[in-house]
């Protein structure tokens, strides 16, 4: 029962990393763009668009943060 419960957490552990990977924000932009496509498909709109402009503005809000904390770090260093 031991290594069923091991095999679990490690696939557990396996698709948490292969899904968010080392940024959460385009894991959590991408469900939020499918969210979109679904809803918008049930209404009877076309909906294919939906998901890339999701993505694009999920990976630029990644990229602005990313991109600020190695800014502030590097400021950090040149003060010492």
């Amino acid at each position: 029962m031991r290594t069923v419960l091991t095999q679990t957490e490690a696939f557990g552990r396996f698709l948490w990393k292969f899904i968010v990977g080392d940024d959460i924000t385009l894991a959590i932009g991408v469900v939020l763009g499918l969210v979109a496509v679904a809803i918008l498909h049930s209404s009877g709109t076309a909906s294919w668009w939906a998901l890339p402009i999701a993505w694009i503005i999920a990976l630029s809000v990644s990229l602005r943060r990313s991109t600020h904390k190695t800014s502030a770090r590097s400021k950090r260093d040149q003060r010492k």
